[in-house]
């Protein structure tokens, strides 16, 4: 349509910035981690942490995977897992909230990042790093249909299976479905263009 412009995601352009700046971060060493061998996971939302029964059912499988699982807890799932008096095991790091960059440097070296995070599976994806999913649904069907994503819900079984599907058969070929990393550069050049044809 005329004066409609796709020009990408500008949270690309920001990951593409902070990336340039991943030696500022320590978070690997502080954690005695390894590049490419732990996953990350993040939970926070209401369906899933307010539900004791759900929230149970995600520790349990995160703790019984076959790598270690660093979770930057969220305050709101802090308080739930205090409250249903749950106990994560010990093959999963449990840490405070991480800062932009700690946490881009703790997916961009992880194997696979499980979360029902909204944002988190874009962040994934532009760092070329397999993500599950732990809703029932996601708002970014490309990522499902590039083979970067899958949904699995709170199911244990798929859980398991996905980790396994991923870790022993990575996704590729990796298409630019957010543009370039440069929405912002395109942005100013087509504003710019717009008032000086105004002028």
């Amino acid at each position: 349509k005329d004066n409609v412009y796709n020009v990408g995601d500008i949270m690309y352009d920001s990951i593409k910035l902070f990336s340039e700046q991943l030696y500022h971060s320590n978070v690997l060493h502080k954690l005695s981690l390894l590049p490419k061998k732990y996953y990350v996971a993040t939970l926070h939302r209401p369906e899933n942490v307010d539900n004791k029964k759900k929230l149970t059912i995600l520790i349990e499988a995160l703790g019984e995977l076959n790598n270690k699982v660093v979770i930057p807890l969220h305050p709101r799932t802090k308080a739930r897992l205090e409250e249903y008096s749950i106990k994560p095991n010990e093959n999963t790091i449990i840490i405070e909230p991480l800062s932009y960059i700690d946490m881009i440097n703790l997916v961009k070296n992880s194997l696979i990042v499980l979360t029902d995070s909204g944002g988190l599976q874009k962040d994934a994806y532009y760092l070329e790093v397999p993500c599950i999913t732990l809703r029932e649904e996601t708002e970014w069907i490309e990522t499902i249909e590039s083979g970067w994503n899958m949904v699995v819900g709170t199911n244990k079984l798929d859980i398991y299976n996905s980790v396994n599907k991923f870790s022993y058969k990575p996704p590729s070929n990796r298409v630019e479905l957010y543009g370039q990393g440069s929405s912002s550069v395109l942005i100013a050049e087509i504003v710019t263009k717009y008032f000086k044809s105004e002028a």
